[in-house]
C-alpha cells in the first residue's frame, strides 16, 4: 500500500511519525512545497527572531530519520492538482504519483493586504524562509510598524522590543487578541504592553499606505498617521484548502473530517490547521490552529489508517509566549457566562476560570503552567469544578484534585 501526505509542517510530520510508531511497513511519502525538512513554526515568531533558537534546532528530526525509518521526503514539490477518481495527484513539475491512502495537511496560509506597496520591506510570518528574512532585517532597522494585534503580531513586538526597536502596532478593532482571550486577559496584555513602550493604536482603519523614500507611512480613516522603516503584516490566516476547491470534498471553515478523520471520500483523510475535525469530547466539528490540533488529529488519523477505530476526543490547549508572560489556554473559549480569577492579574502569575451554566469549560492561565496542567486534567475527565469553589478562600486546584 501506498501512503502520501500532502504537507510537510508539524501535522504531516506526525502522520508520518505515527504511522511508523504503529507499525506501519507500507510506503510513506511526504509531500511539501518548502526546501526545509519539516520544522517547529511556533519559535519563528520568538525565539528565532531573537537569537535564542538556531535554525538546525528548529527541525523536528534531521535527514538520517527519514531514511532509516523508509519515509520519501519530496520537498520543493508543491501539488497541484488532486484526482480523486484515478486516485492520483500531480505535482508541480508534472510528476503523477498514485496513492492508497491520501492524507491532506495543507496547514493554513496567510491573509494578505493587497493594498500594501510591492516591497522588500514588507513582512508576512507564515515560513522559516520568512522568519529569518524578517530577522534579518529588524537587526538592521530601527523602528517596525506591526499591523494586527493577534498572536503573530504581539509576539513579534515583544522580540522587537527586546532588541530595542521602536514599534508601533495598529489593530482595527478595539482590543488585542479579540478573537481568543476575553476582554480582561485583553486589557492585562494591552497594558503590560504599553508598560513595555510598544504604541498602540486601536481602533485602527487604514485608508491609505504609501512608500516615502526608505519609510512606510500608514494613515487612518481619521487623519491619523503612522510610519515604520518595515512593516509586518498578521492579520490572521485561512484554511489552505485551495487544492481541493475543485473536488468533491466536503469543505466549510476547512475540509470537513468526521471523528477518525475520514473525509467523505473513501481513503482520504485530512488533519491539523485545514480541517474542520469532529471533536467527540466538544460534541462539535472544530477547526483550531495549533500545535496540539495538529499533533493530536495526526495522531487519530495514522492510527485509522492502521484501522485502530480512534476518535478525536482531546482538550483544546494553546500557548503564547510575549516577554516574560506564558499565557496558556485549557479548553474552549467561545460559549461562556462567568468567571472566577485566582491571583493578581500582574506577571508574577494568575488564572481565570470559565463557566457555563456552572460547567467548568475553559481556563487561561498567565505564568501559572502548574494551573494549565492541572486544567487540563480537569476538563479531560469532566471537571467538577464550579465558581463557587475557585472563589473560596485558599482555593488550590492541585489540593482540589485530591479532594
Amino acid at each position: 500500500m501506498k501512503i502520501c501526505v500532502i504537507g510537510a509542517g508539524q501535522c504531516g510530520f506526525q502522520v508520518c511519525d505515527s504511522l511508523r510508531r504503529l507499525g506501519c511497513s507500507d510506503e510513506i511519502f511526504l509531500l511539501g512545497s518548502e526546501s526545509s525538512l519539516p520544522y517547529q513554526r511556533p519559535p519563528l515568531s520568538k525565539g528565532f527572531i531573537l537569537g535564542n533558537l538556531e535554525q538546525d534546532r528548529l527541525l523536528f528530526r534531521p535527514s538520517s530519520f527519514y531514511s532509516k525509518n523508509q519515509i520519501e521526503v519530496c520537498m520543493n514539490t508543491a501539488v497541484t492538482n488532486l484526482n480523486l477518481a484515478g486516485n492520483y495527484i500531480e505535482t508541480e513539475h508534472g510528476e503523477q504519483l498514485l496513492y492508497d491512502k491520501l492524507v491532506l495537511a495543507t496547514g493554513t496560509k496567510v491573509n494578505t493586504l493587497p493594498e500594501l506597496p510591492a516591497s522588500d520591506k514588507v513582512f508576512y510570518l507564515r515560513s522559516l524562509k520568512d522568519s529569518i528574512r524578517i530577522k534579518e532585517s529588524i537587526a538592521k532597522v530601527n523602528s517596525l510598524v506591526i499591523i494586527g494585534g493577534g498572536f503573530i503580531g504581539l509576539e513579534v513586538a515583544a522580540v522587537a522590543r527586546q532588541l530595542g526597536k521602536k514599534v508601533t502596532l495598529i489593530e482595527r478593532t478595539g482590543s488585542l487578541m479579540s478573537s481568543s482571550v476575553p476582554a480582561e486577559i485583553s486589557r492585562f496584555y494591552q497594558n503590560y504592553h504599553a508598560e513595555k513602550k510598544v504604541e498602540l493604536l486601536l481602533n485602527f482603519s487604514i485608508s491609505r499606505i504609501e512608500k516615502e523614500s526608505q519609510r512606510f507611512l500608514i494613515s487612518s480613516s481619521d487623519g491619523e498617521e503612522v510610519s515604520g522603516d518595515i512593516v509586518l503584516v498578521g492579520v490572521g490566516v485561512e484554511p489552505n484548502i485551495g487544492l481541493v476547491k475543485n473536488t468533491s470534498l466536503l469543505c466549510e471553515n476547512g475540509i470537513i473530517a468526521d471523528g477518525y478523520g475520514a473525509t467523505n471520500f473513501e481513503n482520504i483523510f485530512v488533519a491539523g490547521d485545514c480541517s474542520n475535525f469532529y471533536n467527540t469530547y466538544l460534541k462539535q466539528h472544530v477547526r483550531i490552529e495549533s500545535v496540539q490540533h495538529a499533533v493530536d488529529t495526526a495522531k487519530v488519523v495514522a492510527a485509522n489508517i492502521m484501522k485502530k477505530q480512534i476518535t478525536y476526543d482531546s482538550v483544546p490547549w494553546f500557548w503564547s509566549d510575549q516577554y516574560n508572560l506564558k499565557l496558556q489556554i485549557a479548553g474552549l473559549l467561545t460559549d461562556y457566562d462567568s468567571s472566577a480569577t485566582i491571583g493578581e492579574m500582574s506577571e508574577s502569575g494568575f488564572s481565570t476560570f470559565y463557566f457555563k451554566n456552572h460547567e467548568h469549560v475553559a481556563t487561561i492561565s498567565v505564568n501559572k503552567p502548574s494551573d494549565h496542567m492541572y486544567s487540563r486534567k480537569l476538563l479531560e475527565k469532566g471537571s467538577n469544578l464550579n465558581a463557587e469553589i475557585v472563589a473560596a478562600k485558599k482555593f488550590n486546584i492541585k489540593e482540589f484534585m485530591r479532594s
